[in-house]
């Protein structure tokens, strides 16, 4: 089976053995609560990675922005967070921020743009923190530029509000700012990585900021019920499958530009943004819901699994798609993804 979005298919005695075998050439120890000499180095060499002081491995993004969030709460007795409007927090998350932790959202900028310095600025009220997301990916992973990506952490800095990182795709952004995740990670006060979007993981997040706000997150994960007894099942493919992915983005950003520039000349196809900046792009097809649903039925019965989710249909005709590059569209040629964009258009 051919297949264009994400990353090779493998099946779970597959998983299974390739984690058997990275065990046997590695050292593995079991962890309890949080605890062992494995899953706290790889903790460690996350936060060296990253330049923050702690970090903390956790079972789910979800949790680790929750968690964040509700530690500027309390620290400045302020309810009031902001981010931009498509941010995962607002729109996947059953308003957990309130329901849990009685937290109030305002949103930050336009649904279609970057998050500006402007945006920030022209919060009416204030706020104890503000999560930036680092691409965003319902605008097909755009970012804003360097210059004001700066600006924005230094106003944060001078007006004290913490600045949360959502960096689930962060390692996806250092090809096009040509920064390493060290330099784009400075001024940020937490940052949240997640190891299954770009890293193929099962599972498996991290939390990373100052020591003592580590230390406030552990209560907290223990509140959430994410202080597992044991992570390793979690942590253990996290650490191979970014051991084997780390060095190979700027293949998937290479290829996603390709493709890009391929499909893009296609009747009937907008891709956004318009210029690709990550291994991740939109898609916005002169096709109706329906009939991509179908034609992406034929295709999978044909051989190649096209793999990718339509995430809405606006204005009426016209469909969204998201496409997210991996090592299994490294096996594509260029004219096959044409040909099989023709074929979902006709």
């Amino acid at each position: 089976m051919k297949k264009l979005s994400g990353h090779k298919r493998r099946t779970i005695q597959e998983n299974f053995q390739e984690l058997s075998d990275y065990c046997q050439v590695n050292e593995i120890d079991h962890d309890q609560y949080g605890s062992g000499e494995f899953l706290n180095r790889f903790e460690s060499d996350i936060a060296k990675l990253t330049g923050m002081e702690a970090a903390l491995f956790m079972p789910s993004g979800v949790m680790a922005q929750l968690i964040a969030l509700r530690i500027y709460s309390d620290e400045s007795s302020n309810k009031k967070f902001a981010c931009h409007p498509t941010c995962h927090i607002l729109l996947h998350e059953e308003d957990s921020f309130d329901h849990l932790h009685g937290l109030q959202a305002l949103e930050c900028g336009h649904k279609d743009q970057v998050t500006s310095l402007e945006d920030i600025q022209g919060l009416d009220s204030k706020v104890s923190s503000l999560i930036l997301e680092l691409p965003l990916r319902h605008l097909g992973g755009d970012l804003p530029s360097w210059d004001d990506l700066e600006a924005q952490k230094s106003y944060c800095k001078d007006k004290g509000i913490k600045l949360h990182l959502d960096g689930a795709r962060l390692f996806e952004c250092q090809n096009h700012y040509e920064k390493s995740v060290k330099e784009i990670v400075h001024g940020f006060d937490s940052l949240f990585l997640s190891f299954y979007k770009g890293f193929g993981s099962t599972s498996g997040s991290m939390l990373l900021g100052p020591k003592d706000f580590i230390e406030k997150a552990k209560q907290w994960l223990r509140r959430h019920g994410g202080n597992l007894f044991q992570l390793y099942p979690l942590a253990i493919p996290a650490k191979m499958n970014f051991d084997m992915r780390i060095n190979e983005f700027d293949k998937y950003i290479t290829k996603a530009q390709e493709i890009a520039k391929a499909i893009s000349s296609l009747p009937g196809v907008k891709v956004i943004p318009e210029k690709v900046k990550t291994n991740m792009m939109h898609l916005e097809l002169a096709q109706t819901k329906d009939t991509l649903h179908k034609r992406m039925k034929e295709s999978k019965e044909q051989g190649f699994d096209i793999g990718m989710g339509i995430w809405r249909e606006e204005p009426a005709g016209l469909s969204r798609l998201e496409l997210s590059i991996g090592d299994a569209a490294l096996e594509l040629s260029t004219n096959e993804i044409v040909e099989r964009f023709e074929f979902l258009l006709k």
